[in-house]
């Protein structure tokens, strides 16, 4: 039998410096634990938020109050980020050249000036409407964790085949890795963000199910950070 093991997709390839092990050694002296659960909470509800559209809402009771033009063009713009960094991440894939690389670090900034609340749609932003409308507590993307923003911790890339996401690298000091900040030393992280299963399959996915989860505040009982349908993606931090 063969020992050939094919690399894992990374749209990222061209700048990373380290074994993803190592990034995951390093995640855990950055970051608390409560910290890291948040991240993949708030990811996964984001997305699961992004997925329900004016008319899967109008669908769902009692949702009608996380509607508006404002969040609808934000929910829109959310969705054309990650699709900008997806599409400039598998070019940089099969090129691997470092005009590709450079696009991919422009639009991972465009990421997290949005997740961070830097960027505005009709003066709404992201964070402000996530503590208001969904998880009903402040987002950790857009949190200051010694100094810095959480989101600015990171490079992201987008992987569109994977309900799960991973952390693969981390550079320290290295001025390649500068961010709009001027700040060295960031992870990169594959987030996850495939096609929306269909909604017409109630054993697979259901709207009040994407809503429920867009929309849950956390429960001291049960702790739980992670959505409960396997079909919500979610992120790895």
């Amino acid at each position: 039998m063969s020992s050939f093991n094919p690399a894992p997709f990374n749209p990222l390839r061209g700048f990373l410096t380290s074994e993803n092990i190592f990034a995951e050694r390093q995640l855990d002296e950055a970051f608390t634990l409560e910290q890291r659960k948040a991240a993949v909470q708030h990811w996964s509800q984001l997305v699961a938020w992004s997925w329900l559209t004016p008319d899967d809402l109008a669908r769902v009771p009692d949702s009608s109050d996380s509607i508006s033009p404002q969040s609808e063009a934000l929910r829109r713009l959310f969705i054309m980020t990650l699709k900008d960094l997806a599409r400039w991440g598998l070019q940089n894939y099969y090129l691997a050249d470092a005009a590709c690389a450079a696009m991919v670090k422009e639009h991972s900034q465009k990421l997290s000036d949005l997740l961070a609340g830097r960027t505005r749609v009709d003066g709404l932003n992201l964070p402000d409407f996530y503590e208001k409308h969904l998880g009903k507590q402040p987002l950790i993307f857009a949190q200051e964790v010694e100094g810095r923003i959480f989101a600015d911790y990171f490079w992201f890339g987008v992987q569109v085949d994977h309900y799960w996401g991973m952390v693969v690298d981390y550079a320290a000091g290295d001025t390649a890795d500068v961010d709009a900040t001027g700040t060295t030393g960031k992870f990169t992280l594959l987030i996850s963000y495939p096609a929306r299963p269909s909604l017409e399959n109630p054993d697979v996915l259901t709207r009040k199910e994407l809503y429920d989860w867009a929309t849950y505040e956390g429960s001291e009982e049960f702790g739980q950070y992670y959505p409960p349908n396997p079909y919500i993606p979610t992120c790895i931090c």
